[in-house]
């Protein structure tokens, strides 16, 4: 009996209740958030959220995904859906994902370090960026020679994505290349 789901619910609603802040238990937080939420993203969250406690971790997030796009998937979870890089996606997060476009997205996943090379992102792809974007084999590695390509394709071609052939491409550039 003491270890009941009664019994641990009621335990939790008081711990809840003697510190007086819901935000201590983000899970428990965010479920207001349903109501905002349509149904067709409340659909595609729980759909991820296995064990349904109101989080995405990367394991859900990945295993829901095709084997062939599991690179991309991981990036995506870490550099765009995880906004607040705490290793866990809230319903809040997912809602804001799911407003973005396929732009947004790629870009964003991509976008990983600054333009020193340090982590972070900038708001631009560099030459490694863009070739682990354009990582034909979607193995995850970039070698030396996918950079080079990478480059002649960033400064040349009938259309150059380097608009302004500053050697960064810009989450504008790339949008108005895809398009």
């Amino acid at each position: 009996m003491k270890n009941s789901p009664l019994n641990t619910a009621l335990n939790t609603f008081l711990v809840i209740f003697s510190l007086g802040n819901i935000t201590a238990f983000p899970a428990l937080a965010d479920t207001t958030a349903e109501a905002t939420v349509s149904p067709e993203v409340l659909k595609r969250f729980k759909s991820y959220d296995k064990d349904n406690n109101g989080i995405i971790y990367q394991g859900e997030f990945l295993a829901g995904n095709p084997p062939t796009e599991m690179n991309f998937a991981a990036r995506v979870f870490t550099f765009v859906l995880d906004t607040n890089q705490d290793q866990k996606v809230l319903l809040s997060e997912y809602q804001a994902f799911r407003q973005k476009n396929e732009y947004d997205i790629t870009f964003g996943a991509y976008d990983t370090e600054n333009a020193q090379g340090e982590p972070g992102p900038d708001g631009f792809w560099n030459t490694k960026e863009f070739a682990q974007a354009y990582d034909l084999d979607r193995d995850g590695n970039v070698s030396e020679f996918q950079i080079k390509a990478a480059e002649v394709k960033i400064k040349s071609g009938r259309k150059p994505i380097d608009a302004n052939k500053d050697g960064l491409v810009s989450k504008a550039e790339y949008t108005a290349f895809q398009k």
